[in-house]
C-alpha cells in the first residue's frame, strides 16, 4: 500500500476510511511452488560480505548498505515487470519501530481520518458486523504494527525501510513498494486516488454521490494493489522459474497463501469483514492485473488502467467482472475499467455517460413472489398493487 497525506492505512472504502499506509503484507512463496532456482533481477548480486541478511532487533551497518542498494535494484525489476519507466530517483530513509509506531499512531489521529473512521465504526456496529466491544482503532494500529515491512509516501515521495527488518525478509516488500513509486512518478497518486467526500451526504442525490466515487476509489486501490502485488509475487517466483504469466496457474495457489493468517495472531483475530475488506484490493485487483496482462499485455495491465483509457473504439466487448450491485459495476465503468449495461431508469452518477443502446435488445425477466394468505406491511402492499397496475407490456 502507499501513504498518503490523507489518513488512509486499509484502502478500504467500502464501509470504512481510507488510511493507505503501505502495509507491506510478508507473505512468502507458497511451499508448494517448487522449481529449480533460476536468474532473476530481484536480488542483489553475490557479495562475499553477505553474511547474514537476516535483522533480529536492528540493521548492521553492512545490512543497512545491503538494503539502501537493493531499492535500485528493486526499481529497476519493477520498471522492467510493469514497463513503467524511472522518471526520477525514489528518496529513501531508514526509519526505527519507534519511529513508525509514532507515525501510525500521528495519522490515526489527524483530520478527517479520525472522525471517518469513528462513523463507520458505529455503523458497523448497528449493522452487527462488528461487536460492540470490538475496539477498531487499537485493532488496527496492532495490526499494523505487526504486519508492516516497508512503506512509501506519495507525499514526501520516499520509501521508508525498517531499521529492524533484513534484506532478505524485506525484499519482496520492498519490490511492492517500488511499484508504487513509480505508479506515483506516472500517475500522481496524490490526486489519482482518494475522492470519496469527507462531508455526510444528507439526501438520497448525495448517497448516490458518495457511492460512486467510493466505488471509484475501491476500484483504484485493487487497480494499485494489484499491480505492486503483482510484481511482488513474480519477486518471488522468478527465482524460481516460475511468473504470474508463464505459470498462471500458481495464482490461485498465491490467494490460498494470502489468507493464511499463521504467522499473524492479529489478523487471525479480524472479523470477517474486515479480513476480506483488506484483502480484496490485493487478491482481486492481482487477478484482474493477470487477466489484463495475460490478455492484453503489460502496457495494457499496468500504463493503460493507471492512464484509464477506456478502448472507445474497435474493441470486442468481453465480461471482466461481476458485481452484487448497479453501484458496483457503474463504480468499475467510471474508473475505465470497461462498459457497463444497466437498465434505463438506473441512476447515473456523473463520472459516467449514459448513451442508448439500439441493438441488440437487452431484457432481463423479473419476476414478485408473494405467499398468498400472509399478512404484509402496508409498503409492501403498496409496492404489490403498484407493480400488478403496471402494464409490464408497454416499452414505456
Amino acid at each position: 500500500m502507499k501513504v498518503q497525506h490523507r489518513n488512509a492505512i486499509f484502502p478500504w472504502r467500502g464501509f470504512l476510511f481510507a488510511l493507505p499506509l503501505c502495509l507491506g503484507l510478508a507473505i512468502s512463496a507458497p511451499a508448494q511452488i517448487a522449481a529449480a532456482p533460476a536468474a532473476s533481477g530481484c536480488t542483489l548480486p553475490p557479495d562475499s560480505s553477505h553474511t547474514d541478511n537476516k535483522a533480529p532487533s536492528k540493521l548492521t551497518p553492512e545490512q543497512a548498505r545491503q538494503l539502501f542498494a537493493l531499492v535500485d535494484v528493486l526499481i529497476k525489476f519493477s520498471s522492467d515487470e510493469t514497463g513503467l519507466p524511472i522518471k526520477s530517483t525514489v528518496k529513501r530513509q531508514l526509519t526505527s519501530r519507534d519511529a513508525v509506531v509514532k507515525y501510525l499512531e500521528e495519522k490515526f489521529n489527524e483530520d478527517e481520518g479520525t472522525k471517518r473512521l469513528q462513523r463507520d465504526e458505529i455503523v458497523l456496529k448497528k449493522f452487527g458486523l462488528l461487536d460492540h466491544d470490538f475496539s477498531l482503532k487499537p485493532f488496527l494500529l496492532d495490526l499494523l504494527k505487526e504486519q508492516i515491512e516497508a512503506y512509501y509516501d506519495s507525499k514526501t515521495k520516499t520509501v521508508n525501510l525498517l531499521d529492524w527488518v533484513g534484506p532478505d525478509d524485506e525484499q519482496p516488500v520492498l519490490a511492492h513498494e517500488l511499484t508504487h513509486a513509480l505508479q506515483d512518478q506516472h500517475s500522481d497518486l496524490e490526486k489519482w486516488d482518494d475522492q470519496t467526500p469527507d462531508d455526510v451526504s444528507t439526501d438520497a442525490a448525495g448517497d448516490l454521490d458518495h457511492l460512486a466515487k467510493d466505488e471509484m476509489d475501491t476500484a483504484r486501490d485493487a487497480v494499485a494493489e494489484g499491480q505492486a502485488t503483482a510484481v511482488m509475487w513474480d519477486c518471488e517466483l522468478k527465482p524460481m522459474g516460475k511468473s504470474l504469466i508463464k505459470d498462471p496457474e500458481v495464482l490461485e495457489l498465491v490467494k490460498t497463501q494470502m489468507g493464511n493468517t499463521e504467522d499473524s495472531p492479529v489478523m487471525a483475530r479480524a472479523p470477517l469483514l474486515l479480513s476480506e475488506s483488506m484483502l480484496f484490493p490485493y487478491r482481486e485487483g492481482l487477478s484482474f492485473e493477470q487477466d489484463v496482462w495475460m490478455d492484453q499485455g503489460q502496457t495494457a495491465a499496468f500504463a493503460g488502467t493507471l492512464d484509464r483509457l477506456s478502448a472507445a473504439a474497435g474493441f470486442k466487448p468481453r465480461i471482466r467482472h461481476t458485481g452484487s450491485s448497479e453501484s458496483h459495476i457503474q463504480a468499475m465503468a467510471a474508473a475505465t475499467l470497461g462498459v457497463a449495461l444497466s437498465a434505463s431508469r438506473q441512476p447515473v452518477p456523473e463520472a459516467l455517460i449514459a448513451k442508448p443502446l439500439a441493438e441488440p435488445s437487452a431484457l432481463r425477466n423479473l419476476v414478485l413472489v408473494t405467499v398468498a394468505g400472509r399478512p404484509q406491511g402496508s409498503a409492501v402492499n403498496a409496492f404489490v398493487k403498484l407493480m400488478r397496475a403496471r402494464d409490464w407490456d408497454s416499452p414505456a
